[in-house]
């Protein structure tokens, strides 16, 4: 068995008295809560007042309402859309796939807002939905 360095007890010759203790300096006054001065509140300030020709609040927007597209996606030689909003598409297993068909959602203005997989909704095997939206017109 390797031998271990044998490092010194400082702690124990401290308190032994064999070695003094290292001056930390002065230590500081211990007071009480109470010795402390009263804490006053933040003075209250009124709100401040615009500068001339600089408007004071700018309104904001009307929230969006949103108009949403379901589009489900069935395997056709790779993932097609299928059924928009419920109403199958014609020539669909000739469609985008579905990379394709998200880019073409996007330059139209449609933003991803989720994507679902689990039980058919329109058709037999249409496992696959992803839902579309974007600010009403």
């Amino acid at each position: 068995m390797a031998e271990h360095r044998k490092t010194p007890d400082v702690l124990a010759d401290i308190l032994s008295g064999d070695v003094p203790a290292p001056d930390l300096g002065t230590p500081l006054p211990i007071g009480r809560i109470t010795d402390l001065p009263p804490r006053r509140p933040a003075p209250r300030t009124s709100k401040p007042k615009p500068e001339p020709g600089i408007t004071a609040a700018i309104p904001s927007p009307a929230p969006a309402t949103w108009e949403y597209e379901t589009v489900s996606f069935q395997d056709a030689h790779g993932w097609r859309p299928r059924f928009v909003n419920g109403r199958e598409l014609r020539d669909w297993m000739f469609g985008p796939l579905i990379h394709d068909y998200v880019n073409q959602r996007s330059a139209d203005g449609w933003e991803l807002a989720a994507v679902a997989s689990g039980q058919s909704m329109y058709g037999t095997s249409d496992r696959y939905q992803i839902y579309f939206r974007r600010p009403r017109r």
